[in-house]
This record gives C-alpha cells, structure tokens and sequence, in this order.
C-alpha cells in the first residue's frame, strides 16, 4: 500500500490481517482493565494498542527481527491496570512503541509516559471494522502530536533497525 508524503511523493506502508488471534489478545489484555464507566475509554485504548502491539509484532518477525511480545508490558496484567503502553521489545535493539490510529486521522498522540527509553514510535492504523492493520510508518522521538504525513516510512524501519542491530550509532533523541 502506498500513502502520501506531506511533499507529495508517495511511501510504502503495510497491511496486516487480524484474525482471532490478534482479537484474543485483545480481549485478554483490555480484561486486566475493570470495565466500569470511568475506565471504558481506557478499555477500549487497551485493546486498540494490544491490536497494534500484535500487528508490529507480526510484520518484525516476517522480516526476521527477534521480538519479546510476551515481555512487553502490554501483555502483564498488572501493569495494564495502571498504564495503557502498547511497547514492544525488540531483542538485543530496544523497545519500540505502538501507536494506534483510526481511518480518519491525520495525527497520532504519543503518550508522555513513552517519551523515554524508546527506539521509536511505529504508528499503526487500524480500520473501522478492526479485521486490518496498516503500518505507516514510524518516528524517532516521542512528541504530543506527529503529523502522519510527516512520518518516516516502513522501509525506513527496517534500516533504522537493522543498523541499530549492528551497533550503528544512531542519535535517537
């Protein structure tokens, strides 16, 4: 799939199915939040970012990067109960974070609270009927709001953690 550039040119994205699997894990992580009225939005933002945990998982290990899904603080119960992070290990890399967006956005909002200790942010837009992930691509440093059209592309990701996996110096700030 291909999205626009804010120059115009256009930039390689991917599409990811999410079967039963990926809404499994969906349920199972939005669970460790109570769903009383106060806490449905962050419910729901569970579920969205356990969605889009699963589909940068998915799309790194077709391209044979290592991940450590089990051990991200998406998937333990008891973190989920105080922070909604959709982070993602990349072994012997560093931890990427997953933004999930809708249709109809043209920004994402990273959190505060991921600001550090991240490689990069990899933002994921979910469709209406959530059977589909797309990765547009991804930023370097955490902010309040990025421009989707700003973002660097899939491609540039897999370079970006390829020579982070070679010990390439890389200023992530």
């Amino acid at each position: 799939m291909f999205n626009k550039n804010s120059d115009g040119s256009q930039k390689v994205s991917f599409t990811i199915p999410l079967g039963t699997k990926a809404h499994e894990i969906g349920r199972q992580s939005s669970e460790a939040v109570c769903n009383t009225g106060k806490d449905a939005n962050k419910t729901e933002r569970v579920y969205l970012n356990s969605l889009a945990v699963y589909a940068v998982n998915y799309y790194l290990e077709i391209l044979r990067f290592e991940t450590e899904f089990e051990q991200s603080n998406s998937q333990d119960k008891l973190m989920l109960k105080f922070f909604a992070q959709a982070d993602l290990p990349v072994k012997n890399i560093g931890v990427l974070e997953c933004i999930p967006v809708l249709n109809d956005a043209e920004y994402c909002d990273i959190p505060l609270e991921v600001w550090s200790n991240r490689i990069g942010y990899v933002v994921v837009q979910l469709s209406a009927s959530l059977k589909e992930a797309v990765i547009l691509g991804f930023t370097k440093t955490g902010a309040s709001q990025v421009a989707l059209n700003e973002l660097l592309s899939v491609d540039d990701l897999i370079d970006y953690l390829t020579d982070l996996s070679e010990g390439a110096t890389i200023n992530i700030s």
